[in-house]
């Protein structure tokens, strides 16, 4: 385990995951820039983000999800605007995950997870 607290796994994991979510929405080959970012916000805000981590967490290991209880359970230093605490806590355990996986270059296993996740939220 790296020694990086869960907020700022969620920092890194951020920007990986809307990384992901671009990448994969661009490959899609959907037609404007404003379909694409639509469809990014959708996947990237709070509670898209939540709802994916309920449809991923029957494909995580155990230490996976510590890593995602850990991320929720973090102080939160910001508020969101339109999500409720709740929800942004899971947002923030589904980020938590992703840049733990990407600091610790285990790139297989975070292609496999937003492979799956692809798989049940499809664009």
């Amino acid at each position: 385990m790296i020694n990086h607290n869960a907020q700022t796994l969620a920092y890194v994991g951020d920007a990986v995951f809307e990384l992901f979510v671009r990448e994969h929405l661009v490959r899609q080959s959907l037609a404007t820039p404003e379909t694409l970012h639509d469809k990014a916000v959708e996947m990237t805000s709070a509670e898209g983000q939540a709802k994916i981590l309920e449809g991923l967490m029957p494909h995580l290991t155990d230490d996976e999800r510590d890593l995602v209880r850990r991320g929720r359970n973090a102080k939160l230093t910001r508020k969101s605007r339109a999500a409720t605490r709740a929800t942004y806590q899971r947002a923030s355990g589904l980020e938590a995950l992703f840049g733990y996986l990407y600091l610790t270059e285990n790139l297989a296993r975070l292609r496999e997870l937003f492979n799956e996740l692809i798989d049940e939220n499809p664009a």
